[in-house]
């Protein structure tokens, strides 16, 4: 069992690092300020990305109408 859990943890330090391996290690003193500052980055995209997700279904889907009214 605990050979086992050495692996998983191993496994989990090798992905979180490889997440990790292009922010600066100075970044984990003050994780809130990225996670504070995030929400209102992401508010923006999020409509394009609906925008682009609509692009896409109005391709795919031969019945425009039902999207229109989005």
């Amino acid at each position: 069992m605990s050979g086992n859990e050495q692996d998983f943890k191993q496994k989990l330090e090798k992905q979180i690092l490889a997440g990790r391996s292009n922010v600066p290690k100075t970044s984990d003193s003050a994780p809130e300020e990225s996670v504070v500052n995030e929400p209102r980055r992401i508010t923006k995209p999020q409509t394009e990305a609906q925008r682009k997700l609509a692009a896409l279904l109005k391709s795919s889907v031969p019945s425009k109408d039902s999207l229109s009214d989005n």
